[in-house]
C-alpha cells in the first residue's frame, strides 16, 4: 500500500492496507504473485505438474480482500480473479485425484505446498481416514 508521501510504497500489515484503502487513504500495490503473468505461469505449472506450486498459505483470503476492496489497483481485476478461480479449481482437482488415489497399502501422503483452504478440504477426510 502506499501511504503518506504520494507515490512512496510502504510495506504495512494487510489488515492496515485493506482499511486505508477502504478509506480511500491509499493505494494498494498487488503483490509479485498476483500479477496476471505470475498468475498466467502459476495455471500453466498446475496443468502440468502433479507438485503444487509454492504460493502464500492463504493466497485465496488474501485475494479475496485485496479484489473486494481495491479492484481498481489491479491492471484486471477481473481476469486476476479469473485465474486465481482457475488455479484454485486445479489444485482442488489435484487435492482430490490425490485422496481417490489412497487405498490400504498408503502409508504416507506428500501434500507440500497446500494452501489454508486446501487443507481445511481435506481435514475431515483425513481424520475420519487415519481413525
Amino acid at each position: 500500500a502506499e501511504y503518506g508521501h504520494p507515490s512512496v510504497p510502504v510495506d504495512v500489515p494487510l489488515w492496515l492496507a485493506v482499511h486505508l484503502r477502504a478509506q480511500d487513504r491509499c493505494r494498494l500495490v498487488p503483490p509479485p504473485w498476483m500479477e496476471l503473468e505470475a498468475l498466467r505461469n502459476t495455471l500453466a505449472v498446475e496443468k502440468a505438474d502433479p507438485a503444487f506450486e509454492p504460493l502464500p498459505f492463504h493466497y485465496v483470503e488474501v485475494a479475496e480482500q485485496l479484489l473486494r476492496v481495491a479492484p481498481g489497483d489491479f491492471a484486471d481485476a477481473a481476469r486476476v480473479g479469473t485465474l486465481l478461480k482457475d488455479i484454485s479449481d486445479q489444485r482442488g482437482l489435484k487435492v482430490h485425484e490425490g485422496l481417490r488415489d489412497m487405498d490400504a497399502d498408503t502409508t504416507a501422503v506428500k501434500l507440500n505446498n497446500l494452501s489454508a483452504m486446501e487443507v481445511n478440504s481435506v481435514r475431515d477426510f483425513l481424520a475420519t481416514g487415519m481413525d
